[in-house]
Order: structure tokens, then sequence, then C-alpha cells
């Protein structure tokens, strides 16, 4: 024989929530259904989506240092095999290769690359853009000062993230 409940008692029996909700009790995680609670599981979903992010980033930024070193560098050897110009050679290979190895630290999570990049990019952004302006032509002082200006920008703000997120865990 099946018995059923009072309509009263089911009405109050389902209104339960609605009167917590009322008193402001409901809301704690430990009343919502499993599936609604927040669980230790989505800190970690989220903060591995954080570090996905931060690689995905470290990685433009390094493909970045590296494009511009090696174009650079390239920029130097031909400029002292069409011109042999020493001056070419030494700066282009020094710069270039200062800025390959920024982004072979930057790959490897070096703080030090972004810093590294910035110096160089600044250095290379202030000549050739002095070279630039002197002379007019685009071609190479005008596209290493763009690219340099970039580089500048974009490791430069990647440093102060980085030093701002260092100097946070230390305090």
């Amino acid at each position: 024989k099946v018995t059923q409940m009072p309509f009263a008692k089911r009405i109050h029996k389902h209104s339960f929530p609605l009167l917590q909700l009322r008193q402001g009790s409901f809301l704690s995680s430990s009343n919502l259904p499993s599936f609604l609670a927040k669980s230790d599981d989505d800190d970690l979903i989220q903060e591995s989506k954080e570090e996905e992010e931060e690689d995905e980033e470290r990685k433009k930024t390094a493909l970045l240092n590296s494009c511009v070193g090696g174009i650079v560098m390239a920029g130097g050897i031909a400029g002292f095999v069409t011109k042999q110009s020493k001056a070419s050679l030494i700066a282009g290979s020094s710069c270039g290769g200062l800025l390959l190895l920024s982004g072979w630290l930057v790959a490897q999570k070096k703080a030090v690359g972004y810093k590294l990049a910035s110096a160089v990019s600044a250095l290379l952004t202030y000549v050739m853009g002095k070279k630039y302006f002197k002379s007019g032509k685009y071609m190479p002082a005008g596209l290493v000062f763009t690219m340099a200006a970039i580089t500048f920008v974009y490791n430069g703000l990647d440093a102060l993230v980085a030093d701002q997120e260092s100097g946070a865990g230390t305090e």
C-alpha cells in the first residue's frame, strides 16, 4: 500500500530552499548541489588556463625576438658583403646574436630575456632611428628602426610585468 504525503508537507518540503535563500544561508557552497558548487578542480582548471595563456604569450615573445635577431644578423652580414662594412657585420652580428639569445632565454622562462631584448632593441631604435631620420631612407635604417621599436615596446611591457610578478611574490 502506497501512502502519499499530505499536500501541505510536500509544499513545505520543496519551498524550504527558498526560505533559506531569503535568510541568506542558502548561497553557501555547502548548500549548493555538487554540480553548482565551486570545487578545487575549478581552481586547477583556471590555473591551467592561465599557465597556457602565459606559455602562448612567452612563445610569441620568443618568436618575435628570434625573428628580429635573425633579420638584424642577416642585415649585418648583407651590409658587409655588399659594402664591405665591418661596422655592419660587427653591430648586426652582436645585436642579432643578443636578440637570438634573448629569444632563447624567454623560451626557457627566464625574465632576464625580456630585459636583454629591451636593452638591445632600445639601442637599435636609437642608433637606427638617428640614421633613418638623418638620411630619410627607409632601407635598411628605417626598417630596423621600426622592428626594434616594436620589439622594445613589446619586451619592455613584458619586463615590467615580470618585475611586478616577482616583486609581488617576495612581499
